[in-house]
């Protein structure tokens, strides 16, 4: 049975196969469909010229024929008609496009046979475009070069109103030079303003079935014309320069008849006239210009030139400033013109004076006194021609200088003695005394007197003479009592209290500190850093010769300071974040002990502020360091900060003391003079506004100053004639005015008296207290007062001065940041206010709204 299913199984196939292509089949007698695919390529293009129709037809034999119709109306036409090339049905046909511009609808049929049904492609749309051609005409060839040309032109076939493009040949590209419409025949005129020979066409876009079109290029030529229409007179030997101009201004070249003036010559390149006229005279002149690119010359213009005669120089100065004798001094003569040539003057200068006879400038140091009226004449080089002008040159005498100082130091036998003569004005000269104890002598030049006295002990009157350079004016001798003695003159007892902490030095020149030390503010080498502070005073090292304590009252505790005096080097501690400490090189940070400050100087004050410190040297030169962000150190810059060693204020030398304080300072100079630099917001520089400054300005023009510190934000000072001055912030009664305010309508922006007093001595200023000491060893303190700082057993801020106990034995005071410490004539230092850190010295960290004494 097995072997029997083997043989009729590839039969059993066969037959199955048959089966299933039978009834694949048509039925006998049935047609087969038919798909016919239908493109054109293009599908536009020009009326009349042939496109490719193409496609497929499926199911026929290799060529079958597939005609190809076109719609005319209702009915379809024959277009053309080709077979299929490729058993796959593909064929191809050429048809020609009508005349006539239009879109046009095509397809493609396959007629019936016995055996395939007929077939009819989608219909596809084919445009005939119509040719445009466009004409371009000029109303001229040749127009004169700034006149305009009219171009017209025709299109066809047309749109009525289409915009048509004229276009002007630009190197080797085309522009637009202007549009215009058609017109209802196709036709368009449009003038267009000529200044250079140009090229254009007519350029028309495609609109619908018609094809964009350019026109025949059209050149268009312009005559130069010369636009120059006068020329400006000129005079004998003045520079003169004028330049001719053509319409467009292009390349060519330029003549003139006849020949210019003397001295005038014509750049037939650019049309230049240049020169210096020679002789007076009135010219006729002819000028052409001929254009290279072109070869055409423009129309002859003629114009006439004038030549005036040659005038005068005038002199233009009016008056000459007056001068001082003494004095440099710079005047500039001038000439309207400012022509070459040469002064002189009749009669001579004053003295001292001289006349550059090339530039006209009068400079020298006058030495004598004159009011004479000079002539000055100028001579001009290239007409020879002279002007004259009588001025008055005056000049003064100077004020007689006087002798300020008025009292010497106690000298002691053998030992190193050092002081220093100042004069009104600071002024140069010869200083001369008699009567010094022998072995002390006195530099004519600077006015130092040094030395180790080798004499007998007594009081000696040295006579002073002075007699100043160049003019020779002597100053009124002044006697002066120099005190020679065994015994060292009596040190006085000083106090600083800074931010958190205060220092002293006693009687016996011993240095000491306490309260807060967080940045090494104390001096004694301790731990740095926040923690508790020293409740009493620690002597800073084991140096006896310290004076001249200053302690920096910044309120920031991280950033402060302090500095002394060790005979005439100055030392400083604490805080160095912006080089106050004046070390040199990079800022430390911090300094725990004292370091001595660079630059090899003698100094004689010092004051130690918020990040910065001030002095004046031995010899009357004011210098400071530190941080300088707002012209704080008066070096005339604010943008030169953090300066790390002693900077130069000025050249003056004759300054003698000096307050620096939150961001600005002031100083006194042996005229009297005040002087303040440095942050203005507030009017803390008394000069009437608020403009900071980075260099000293005065203060007013008074000349009796004797005394100046300055705070957070404000300033007082004290007067010869005993009288308390204050300006600058109002902030808890600073000023002592009665306006505790902090309202900037309500800032001081020059000094004013704080009451009717006339006998005070001594003043501090803080960071917003107060406080002066009169001649009667009275104390008195007013501002803020949140801490009990300023000693009235209050927390109340006081506007204005009240006495501070009963004591009359006060000598000095000095405010800090948030408490105050004062020494009386006996020596005794007494502290109140803040007492956090210990900075009163009483062995505790209790405030204190009235002064108590420091232990030790």
């Amino acid at each position: 049975m097995p072997s029997r299913l083997l043989v009729l199984r590839p039969i059993i196939a066969l037959l199955a196969a048959l089966l299933v292509i039978g009834a694949l089949q048509p039925p006998a007698g049935a047609a087969t469909k038919r798909a016919l695919s239908i493109t054109a390529s293009p599908t536009s293009a020009v009326a009349k010229s042939a496109v490719t129709v193409s496609g497929k037809l499926t199911r026929s034999p290799r060529g079958t024929v597939v005609k190809i119709q076109r719609k005319v109306g209702t009915k379809w036409v024959a277009a053309g008609s080709t077979r299929t090339k490729t058993a796959a049905g593909a064929y191809a046909a050429k048809v020609t496009l009508p005349a006539t511009a239009a879109v046009y609808s095509y397809r493609a049929i396959a007629v019936k046979t016995k055996k395939l049904k007929a077939a009819t492609s989608r219909t596809i749309k084919i445009s005939a475009l119509a040719r445009v051609v466009a004409t371009l005409k000029s109303s001229a060839d040749v127009v004169p070069a700034g006149q305009s040309v009219t171009l017209s032109g025709t299109v066809k076939p047309f749109t009525k109103f289409a915009i048509v493009s004229i276009q002007k040949k630009v190197g080797s590209t085309w522009q637009t030079a202007a549009v215009a419409g058609l017109g209802t025949t196709g036709t368009f005129s449009q003038a267009i303003p000529l200044t250079e020979t140009t090229t254009f066409r007519l350029s028309v876009p495609r609109k619908g079935l018609y094809l964009a079109a350019v026109s025949a290029e059209k050149k268009v030529t312009t005559n130069p014309v010369i636009t120059t229409s006068q020329l400006p007179a000129g005079t004998v030997g003045t520079s003169y320069s004028q330049t001719l101009s053509v319409v467009g201004n292009p390349a060519g070249t330029w003549s003139v008849t006849p020949t210019l003036p003397a001295g005038l010559s014509l750049n037939t390149a650019t049309g230049a006239i240049t020169g210096t006229p020679t002789t007076a005279e009135t010219k006729a002149l002819t000028f052409g210009f001929t254009q290279t690119s072109t070869g055409l010359a423009a129309a002859p213009a003629a114009l006439s030139l004038t030549i005036n005669p040659a005038t005068p120089p005038v002199i233009s100065t009016t008056s000459l400033p007056g001068g001082t004798a003494g004095t440099a001094y710079s005047a500039q003569l001038a000439v309207t013109g400012n022509p070459a040539g040469t002064w002189t003057v009749s009669p001579g200068l004053p003295g001292g004076l001289s006349l550059n006879g090339m530039t006209g400038a009068i400079t020298g140091t006058p030495t004598v006194a004159s009011s004479v009226s000079h002539t000055f004449t100028f001579h001009q080089t290239n007409t020879g021609l002279s002007g004259t002008k009588a001025l008055t040159l005056d000049v003064v005498m100077p004020p007689a200088p006087v002798i300020l100082t008025l009292s010497l130091p106690d000298a002691r036998p053998l030992v190193n003695y050092s002081a220093q003569l100042f004069v009104s004005g600071g002024v140069p000269g010869i200083w001369s005394a008699t009567g010094l104890p022998g072995g002390l002598t006195l530099d004519p030049a600077t006015g130092a007197i040094s030395g180790k006295a080798a004499d007998f002990t007594k009081t000696y009157n040295v006579t002073v003479g002075f007699t100043r350079a160049g003019t020779g004016q002597a100053a009124s001798p002044v006697v002066i009592p120099l005190k020679l003695a065994n015994v060292a003159p009596a040190v006085p007892v000083a106090v600083g209290a800074g931010g958190q902490f205060s220092c002293r030095t006693d009687a016996d020149q011993k240095l000491w500190c306490w309260g807060y030390n967080e940045s090494g503010q104390l001096g004694i080498n301790g731990t740095i850093g926040d923690g508790p502070g020293k409740l009493t005073p620690q002597q800073v090292g084991t140096a006896t010769d310290w004076s001249g304590i200053t302690t920096g009252n910044n309120n920031l505790i991280t950033e402060r300071h302090a500095c002394a005096l060790r005979g005439t080097d100055a030392w400083c501690w604490g805080s160095d974040k912006n080089g106050e400490i004046g070390a040199g090189g990079t800022a430390a940070g911090n300094t725990a002990v004292p370091v001595k400050v660079v630059g090899g100087l003698s100094w004689a004050k010092l004051d130690a502020g918020w990040n910065s410190t001030c002095g004046v040297t031995t010899t009357g030169a004011l210098y400071c360091w530190g941080k300088n962000d707002q012209g704080q150190l008066g070096i005339g810059s604010a943008s030169v900060n953090d300066v790390n060693a002693p900077a130069r204020v000025g050249v003056a030398n004759d300054w003698t003391s000096v307050s620096t304080g939150y961001n600005f300072g002031c100083a006194i100079k042996a005229t009297g003079t005040l002087w303040c630099w440095g942050a203005n917001h507030r009017g803390q520089l008394g000069t009437g506004g608020t403009t900071s400054t980075s260099a000293p300005v005065q203060v007013g023009t008074a000349t009796d100053w004797s005394k100046v510190r300055v705070g957070y934000g404000y300033t007082c000072g004290i007067r010869t004639n005993g009288t308390l001055w204050c300006w600058g912030i109002t902030d808890g009664g600073s000023l002592g005015n009665g306006e505790t305010a902090n309202d900037t309508a309500k800032d001081v922006l020059a000094p004013v008296q704080v009451g009717t007093a006339t006998n005070w001595s001594d003043v501090t200023a803080g960071s917003g207290q107060t406080c002066a000491v009169n001649t009667a060893g009275q104390l008195w303190c007013w501002g803020k007062n949140g801490n009990g700082q300023v000693g009235n057993n209050s927390l109340a801020d006081q506007g204005t001065p009240i006495r501070i106990g009963t004591a009359s034995n006060w000598e000095t005071v000095s405010a800090g940041d948030t408490h105050t410490c004062g020494v009386q004539t006996d020596g005794d230092i007494f502290c109140w206010g803040a007492n956090t850190k210990g900075q009163l010295g009483n062995n505790s960290t209790a405030q204190s709204r009235v002064p108590v004494g420091v232990v030790g």
